[in-house]
């Protein structure tokens, strides 16, 4: 499951004309046939002023770096660290994801990160299901743990938002 995009704010009251503004694409589904790694998400910022980067991609069932959790016969979780924030008054990296899947069963539950913005998906899984995009803008998908054919879930987008007082 991926982590989450992390956010930053920033209060200005000058020398922002012109900025770029840039909306981070959220990290893309893959087909878990091979147990691939997903993708990151996209970056967001306000010109140089602040940014906040995309979530991490998470692993597939099977596909490592796994820690084998003590006393259980096959069974193994992973973690993917948030994103990170810079240039803000206010920095908050997005959430750790996690997954835990019995790699002979084939089956296995995850949770993609929640975004410092709203909530994230989750969902139980099996050899025949597919992962759960992820909800909210920068919250992360979830896996599909192995199979053919079935799809992890994309990573939602980033999001910027600009409030003008005159």
């Amino acid at each position: 499951c991926g982590s989450a995009g992390a956010y930053s704010r920033k209060r200005l009251t000058s020398a922002f004309s012109g900025v770029t503004i840039t909306v981070g694409a959220g990290g893309a589904s893959v087909t878990s046939g091979s147990n691939a790694t997903g993708n990151n998400g996209g970056s967001s910022s306000f010109g140089a002023i602040c940014s906040s980067s995309g979530g991490i991609a998470g692993t597939a069932g099977g596909a490592g770096p796994n820690i084998a959790l003590v006393g259980a016969s096959n069974l193994y979780g992973s973690l993917s660290v948030g994103g990170t924030a810079s240039g803000g008054d206010v920095n908050i990296s997005g959430s750790c994801s996690y997954s835990i899947f019995n790699v002979g069963a084939a089956i296995g539950m995850g949770f993609g990160g929640a975004a410092p913005s709203g909530a994230a998906a989750g969902k139980s899984f099996t050899s025949n299901g597919d992962g759960t995009a992820g909800v909210f803008p920068g919250g992360g998908g979830t896996f599909a743990i192995t199979g053919g054919s079935n799809s992890s879930g994309a990573g939602a987008g980033g999001m910027v938002l600009i409030w003008e007082y005159s």
